[in-house]
């Protein structure tokens, strides 16, 4: 497969401004916004998040990124 579209995908982040887009894609965008950090705040709740929060160091190093929750840093890899 191909990597154009890829290309064309980065391309379209990289140019388009936020002014660019339609109200109604601006107002969906800030909604899928809001929910991620919503279901985000409230994983980091569960212990087994928390669990898996300690563990993520141990696997991948401590790093220069910080959790969005726990005070603790880890690796580009382990935060995505």
């Amino acid at each position: 497969m191909s990597s154009d579209y890829l290309d064309l995908v980065a391309n379209f982040v990289h140019f388009t401004h936020w002014e660019d887009l339609s109200e109604t894609t601006r107002d969906a965008a800030k909604n899928v916004l809001m929910d991620t950090f919503g279901a985000i705040l409230a994983g980091s709740q569960l212990s087994q998040n928390a669990s898996l929060a300690k563990l993520a160091p141990h696997l991948g190093g401590v790093g220069r990124f910080l959790y969005l929750g726990p005070t603790m840093r880890t690796t580009t890899c382990l935060q995505l």
